[in-house]
């Protein structure tokens, strides 16, 4: 009986381990279930309150403070943020919803969260915080991996939340440029390398407002007006692209030497520094921060260069304003007067030294034109300074006096068949095309022998 009893126990004792055992293994395997990947939807973002202050760390630390309805950088005061960005960002950190949980971690950074990871804080008006913490993306390039300070474990959230939380917050900075309006702009001045400046101004001209290249050769010159027109096109287009730092010591970004300086009237001007890629570094006035515009503004404001600017027509010559031309060249001399009548009629009459001939006012006006396209300059003289020290006799004198009794006299010294070096009050800078000149004389040869 005993033996029995022995036998029974024994096996209850068996049994009784193997249970034990099996629970054991059963229970093991149940909290290995829970340590791992969970999917799960959860809102990642906990802070309740307004956020009246967020930072941002990724290498260096952007600070951003709500002052009433405006978003400021306390260390660069005179950066503007688009409030409606900021906003909207926000608004979106706050719906992120997770898509995978994982727990227990003891090493963050095989998911890509360490001391290098982009490091968002929010702060609300109770100076409550909410960190993220944002990781690598996965191999499928489908999920983010991150990190809150207020929940345990790595999240996985969608790719496109993952591209909000990385956000460079430069993005938010409002680059007004504050051009002034075209109209109102009456000076221009392009500074190259500080090696020549090209100063435009804009000039009252018989009523009409025209814009001339001041100083850089020895007299004024009236600009091309399609190029004018470009070039303020060119300027009225130009934008921010997004705000790149702040010049340090050890970063200037080109701009202690800038390629080129655009100053428009008095107190505007934009810097640009060094390129990198299709974007180039500017800064406005004197400020300390930096912005990148699309490289191509640069590209166009360096391409005008001071010859191909200003006008070619040495006599632009506007009909309601002249009174006399003389021309003169070594066959004879020939002399255009101007009457006007009243409501504006004009009765025109070249007297010349064989005959008058009459013009009305279509033929006076063809006649203008073809005088101011034919002196045409040509190219600038290489070395003008010899040529002026020449005293060489003018072969064509043509004299111009408008009707306030201004007058301007052009000379056309012989320089070989080509050219003629122009030499206007006494200054040779140009030269000018010889065939248009000669064909002019021909056609005024031509109308006193036709009146014959």
């Amino acid at each position: 009986m005993k033996k029995k009893m022995g036998i029974v126990l024994l096996l209850g004792i068996i049994l009784g381990g193997a249970g034990m055992i099996y629970y054991s293994t059963q229970s093991k395997m149940t909290m290995g279930q829970a340590i791992g990947k969970e999917e799960v939807a959860q809102k990642l973002c906990t802070l309740e309150g307004n956020v009246v202050r967020i930072e941002i760390k990724r290498g260096e630390t952007t600070i951003l403070e709500k002052e009433h309805q405006n978003w400021e950088n306390p260390e660069h005061m005179d950066l503007t943020y688009d409030w409606q960005a900021v906003h909207e960002w926000l608004v979106a950190i706050r719906k992120i919803e997770s898509k995978e949980a994982i727990y227990k971690v003891e090493d963050e950074a095989q998911y890509g969260i360490d001391d290098k990871s982009l490091i968002i804080t929010l702060y609300d008006e109770m100076n409550h915080s909410q960190t993220f913490k944002v990781g690598k993306i996965t191999e499928d390039k489908q999920l983010f991996y991150m990190t809150t300070d207020r929940m345990e474990g790595v999240y996985a959230v969608a790719y496109n939340d993952g591209q909000q939380l990385l956000r460079n917050p430069n993005t938010f900075v409002v680059g007004n440029l504050k051009i002034p309006e075209l109209e109102n702009i009456e000076q221009i001045k392009l500074t190259h390398n500080e090696e020549y400046t090209l100063s435009l101004k804009k000039l009252q001209d018989l009523g009409v407002d025209k814009w001339s290249l001041m100083d850089y050769y020895k007299g004024s010159h009236f600009i091309q007006t399609e190029v004018m027109e470009q070039l303020l096109e060119t300027i009225k287009e130009m934008k921010i692209d997004s705000f790149a730092g702040a010049i340090t010591e050890k970063e200037d970004y080109g701009l202690t030497k800038p390629q080129l300086i655009l100053g428009l009237n008095q107190g505007w001007e934009l810097s640009f520094g060094k390129t990198e890629g299709d974007l180039v570094y500017v800064r406005m006035n004197d400020q300390s921060v930096v912005y990148t515009m699309k490289k191509e503004a640069l590209e166009q404001l360096t391409s005008y260069k001071p010859f191909d600017m200003i006008s070619r027509e040495v006599l632009e010559l506007p009909l309601s304003g002249i009174k006399q031309i003389v021309l003169e060249n070594p066959q004879g001399t020939y002399n255009l007067t101007l009457e006007y009548g009243e409501a504006g009629q004009v009765a025109t009459e070249i007297v010349s030294q064989l005959d008058e001939i009459a013009l009305n006012k279509e033929q006076t006006a063809e006649l203008i034109s073809t005088i101011s396209s034919s002196i045409w300059i040509e190219a600038a003289l290489q070395n003008p300074e010899i040529e002026q020290k020449e005293e060489r006799k003018a072969e064509i004198t043509i004299t111009c006096t408008l009707q306030n009794n201004q007058e301007e006299t052009i000379e056309l010294i012989p320089y070989d068949i080509n050219y003629y070096i122009l030499r206007v009050d006494g200054v040779t800078e140009f030269a000018v095309n010889k065939d248009k000149v000669t064909k002019l004389f021909s056609t005024l040869s031509h109308m006193k022998k036709e009146k014959k």
